[in-house]
């Protein structure tokens, strides 16, 4: 379990779950090394910021913060959806080399690795309720690179007995942080546009299921994962427990936004869909490690209620 005296390594501090996380680790007054690849390098007690590219090969740096932490967390990764057909092997080589390299070096030792993953592996419309055992479909380079790491996690977990597991989150949201605002929070800019126009359109009926889980559980359940490594899957699901409709989801961002602002909020069906992944479907409930002995803080309303206040 992650105490006072272990030596916890944050690739990707700079992201949404990795701020949360980072906040939520620092209570336990261990040494965290958080790396990133664009701010700049500082240190400060116990808590330490490394500017570093994790995708450089032959990287003597990225080996050394390696070797010297007990827990990694591997929350970094290119988080565009699609890659150029033509530069695709490359997007691909910056997810599994990196995640391969990290295996190798904490194979025969008791590191843990944690990896942030994605449900949307599973693809559009997959058979629901979606468990461990769902077969993958991938659809964009951005799945088609998850997907390959988590086999990489399961290979390294059954037949290496490397201390390692794969989290796969439901769709991730919280308050916009000072770092990254730019990234792809689908709820954050959704409510952008509701406070700016009054009025949102969803795509086709809104009736494709979605899963909705706040960044604070998401870096709970990275440490819960950890401190529980040895009773877990290689494979996890990180969702929450709340299954529903888009067209749910937004009118309960609307009605929350209407109870704050006093404002009537309109929401329009039957926008044109755009992209493959506009009417993605994910129905499902978090794998039993999130289930027993785990709190969620946030439901869906309460959540949202938040994030309308914070605006």
């Amino acid at each position: 379990m992650i105490t006072d005296d272990s030596k916890v390594l944050i690739l990707g501090s700079s992201g949404q779950i990795g701020q949360e996380l980072l906040c939520q680790l620092k209570k336990f007054n261990c040494r965290i090394t958080c790396v990133n690849r664009s701010l700049k390098s500082k240190s400060n007690n116990n808590y330490f910021d490394i500017q570093l590219d994790i995708s450089d090969k032959c990287n003597k740096k990225l080996e050394e913060v390696i070797r010297d932490n007990d827990y990694i967390f591997h929350l970094a990764g290119d988080t565009s959806v699609m890659a150029d057909p033509d530069k695709e092997i490359d997007y691909l080589e910056k997810w599994i080399s990196p995640l391969h390299n990290i295996l190798n070096l904490i194979t025969n030792t008791n590191k843990v690795l944690i990896f942030a993953s994605s449900v949307s592996v599973y693809g559009v419309n997959p058979q629901f309720p979606v468990n461990e055992h769902t077969v993958e479909d991938p659809l964009t380079s951005y799945d088609t690179a998850k997907t390959c790491c988590d086999n990489l996690i399961r290979y390294y977990r059954n037949y290496h007995d490397v201390n390692c597991t794969s989290l796969r989150f439901s769709n991730v949201y919280g308050p916009e942080t000072s770092v990254g605002n730019d990234s792809r929070r689908v709820i954050n800019k959704i409510l952008n546009l509701i406070h700016k126009n009054k009025e949102i359109s969803i795509v086709s009926d809104g009736e494709y299921k979605r899963n909705y889980i706040h960044v604070y559980d998401a870096a709970s359940m990275l440490i819960q994962g950890a401190d529980n490594i040895s009773k877990t899957s290689p494979v996890l699901i990180a969702c929450s427990k709340e299954n529903y409709s888009f067209k749910e989801i937004i009118i309960c961002l609307a009605k929350n936004y209407e109870n704050v602002f006093n404002k009537k909020i309109e929401i329009k069906l039957g926008l044109e869909k755009k992209f493959i992944t506009d009417t993605r479907s994910f129905d499902g409930q978090p794998s039993k490690i999130f289930q027993v002995g785990f709190k969620y803080k946030y439901t869906l309303d309460e959540g949202f209620k938040e994030l309308v206040k914070s605006i």
